[in-house]
């Protein structure tokens, strides 16, 4: 009768703390997905490389135009902003979305946003 008692009360440790180790770990999930749900940025920091139609890397000014949309193709425009005479030094620029059109929580709301970039490198904004 004791060895069985010995058998019962490891079995019933063993599951006491497998169960715990459950409950610790679900709750470490559950704050690890909390904090997947956070405010959205205000700036977003944006690098490029844009290279003309002979496929050599760009310099001058242009006009880029970037487009957030909630699908891939025939989505609905959430959001756009214009940039005009972006400095590109060998196809490299740099601009910061949300400078003059400001990014909301509600834009990244869904679950896929697809951003979009047009440019025009006679910086006429005809993009």
């Amino acid at each position: 009768m004791k060895i069985f008692m010995t058998k019962h009360f490891c079995l019933t440790i063993g599951f006491a703390a497998m169960l715990g180790l459950i409950v610790l770990l679900g709750a470490e999930r559950l704050r690890a997905n909390q904090l997947v749900i956070t405010a959205a940025p205000s700036l977003i920091n944006y690098q490029g490389h844009l290279r003309d139609v002979n496929g050599n890397a760009f310099t001058g000014p242009a006009a880029l135009r970037f487009t957030l949309y909630d699908a891939e193709t025939g989505g609905s425009n959430l959001w756009s902003e214009t940039y005009q005479n972006v400095p590109i030094n060998a196809g490299n620029f740099a601009v910061k979305l949300g400078s003059s059109t400001p990014l909301t929580a509600s834009l990244f709301s869904g679950p896929t946003r697809y951003l979009q970039l047009s440019a025009d490198l006679t910086n006429t904004n005809s993009n």
